[in-house]
């Protein structure tokens, strides 16, 4: 059975090395990756990653995939209910919120990170 981010610790790392400022470690997980890479361009703040495996070499983009997620971020950032259903924008949206907002579309989540829900609900560094 394939481990989640939590169980094989990048997310509390991530957000160590976040705190700490030094390169982020997120592995192999896009989402991850996406959401820190919008969290650093949001706050202005010029971070490092480290890739590892296939995402070191596909590099995940903002930009001209499924739609263009930094639109529609903006846009979500501002609504008081997320009515997208990109996963990415959700999870991010969501994050960025602290889980305080609502969502029309919660189980597009289940794409990439069917275990969104009880991370958000048991993310105490959040």
């Amino acid at each position: 059975m394939k481990q989640t981010l939590i169980e094989q610790g990048y997310i509390p790392r991530a957000s160590l090395q976040w705190i700490s400022n030094e390169p982020i470690e997120v592995g192999e997980s896009g989402t991850l990756y996406r959401f820190l890479k919008f969290a650093s361009w949001k706050w202005s703040q010029k971070r490092e990653f480290i890739l590892n495996g296939t995402l070191k070499e596909r590099k995940p983009t903002l930009r001209g995939h499924e739609s263009n997620r930094l639109t529609e971020m903006e846009k979500a950032l501002e609504e008081k209910e997320i009515s997208y259903k990109d996963h990415r924008v959700v999870q991010a949206v969501v994050m960025f919120h602290k889980g305080n907002i609502m969502v029309k579309y919660p189980s597009c989540v289940k794409k990439s990170w069917p275990q969104f829900w009880r991370f958000i609900m048991n993310a105490s560094f959040l």
